[in-house]
C-alpha cells in the first residue's frame, strides 16, 4: 500500500435545525469506487468507538462535504467485507478507485449499514488508513525576567475598566432601541421541479427606526406522496436544497409528514440588496403574493 494513509478524521454536518455543525467526529477507513459493481462506497467509524462497529454506505461527494445513503444489498456488504481484508492485510487495492479526501471536511449521515469486526482487525483498520495527529512541539521556556502576578494583574484591570469604559460610552444607545417591529409574510406554490408544495414564510424585524435587522425563512416542501417524498430522500436529491450557509442554516427530514424544512437566517449587510425600510418591505412582499402581517414587540 502507498505510505500515503487513505482516510481521513471528518466533521459529521448535523443535518437538524441546529444551525451549524455538531462536535461529532468520525474515521473515514476510505472512500472509493468499486470496479467491479462501479458504486461509490465509504467506510467510517466513530472516533470513540468502543465496540469494533464499522459503518458502511453509498457515498455522494459534493464540494467539501460527502453525503451517504442506504447501502443494503448483500453485494453491498461483501464489497465492504473484502475492502476491510485487503486493507488489514496489505493486499493490491487495485479493485478499487480511491476518492482523494484532502479537500473533503464534512460527511452527512443519512443511511447506512453496520457491521461488526474482529478488535485486532478494528485497530489495524485504524492504524494502516487514519493519519496520526501532528505532535506539537514544547514551546521553549522564556528565561527573561517574568512581571510579578500582582503587578500584572494590576496592570491588566486598569486596561480592562479604560477599555470597557470607552466601549460603553461610544456604542450606548437610547432604551427605546430596544422595541421592535416585525412583518410576517407567507405564500405558497407547486415547485417547479418537484412533486412538492413550497410553504414560505419570512418574518422581517425591524429596529425602532424602521430599518430592517434580519430575516428568519422557513421553507417546507411537503410531497404530494410518500413515494415522491422517499424518491426525493433516496437519491439524496434534497441535498441540491440545503442551505448554503452552513452557520446561519439548517433543515430537517420529516418521515411521517412527508416534509423537508429549511430554516435560513439572513443578516442585514452589505451584500442585501433587497428593501430594509419598513414600508417599502411591506408594499414589496404584498406585490409578490404574499400575505404579511405586522407586529410590534415591546
Amino acid at each position: 500500500m502507498n505510505d500515503k494513509k487513505i482516510g481521513k478524521t471528518l466533521k459529521v454536518f448535523s443535518n437538524e435545525l441546529t444551525f451549524g455543525k455538531n462536535d461529532r467526529l468520525v474515521n473515514i477507513f476510505g472512500a472509493f469506487k468499486y470496479k467491479k459493481n462501479t458504486t461509490n462506497y465509504i467506510v467510517y467509524a466513530d472516533t470513540d468507538e468502543k465496540y469494533n462497529i464499522v459503518y458502511y454506505a453509498t457515498a455522494h461527494i459534493k464540494d467539501d462535504s460527502v453525503l451517504t445513503l442506504d447501502a443494503k444489498k448483500v453485494e453491498d456488504t461483501n464489497a465492504i467485507k473484502e475492502y476491510i481484508f485487503k486493507v488489514t492485510n496489505s493486499e493490491s487495492l487495485s479493485d478499487y478507485e480511491m476518492f482523494n479526501l484532502d479537500k473533503i471536511n464534512y460527511i452527512e449521515i443519512i443511511g447506512y449499514s453496520k457491521l461488526e469486526i474482529k478488535p485486532e482487525v478494528f485497530s489495524k483498520l485504524v492504524e494502516l488508513t487514519i493519519p496520526k495527529p501532528e505532535q506539537k512541539e514544547k514551546p521553549k521556556e522564556n528565561t527573561k525576567k517574568k512581571t510579578s502576578p500582582l503587578k500584572a494583574l494590576l496592570i491588566i484591570i486598569i486596561l480592562l475598566c479604560i477599555g470597557i469604559g470607552g466601549y460603553l460610552f461610544l456604542t450606548s444607545k437610547p432604551t427605546s432601541e430596544a422595541i421592535t417591529k416585525s412583518i410576517t409574510c407567507t405564500k405558497n406554490y407547486n415547485h417547479e421541479d418537484l412533486e412538492a408544495v413550497v410553504y414560505e414564510e419570512k418574518k422581517f424585524n425591524f429596529n425602532n427606526r424602521d430599518t430592517l435587522e434580519n430575516v428568519d425563512n422557513i421553507e417546507s416542501f411537503v410531497f404530494n406522496t410518500p413515494e415522491d417524498y422517499s424518491d426525493f430522500v433516496n437519491r439524496g436529491l434534497y441535498f441540491n436544497y440545503r442551505p448554503d450557509d452552513e452557520v446561519n442554516g439548517g433543515y430537517s427530514l420529516d418521515d411521517d409528514n412527508n416534509t423537508y424544512k429549511i430554516i435560513t437566517k439572513d443578516n442585514v449587510d452589505e451584500s442585501y440588496n433587497e428593501p430594509i425600510d419598513y414600508e417599502e418591505v411591506l408594499s414589496y412582499y404584498k406585490a409578490e403574493g404574499y400575505i404579511c402581517e405586522e407586529s410590534i414587540n415591546q
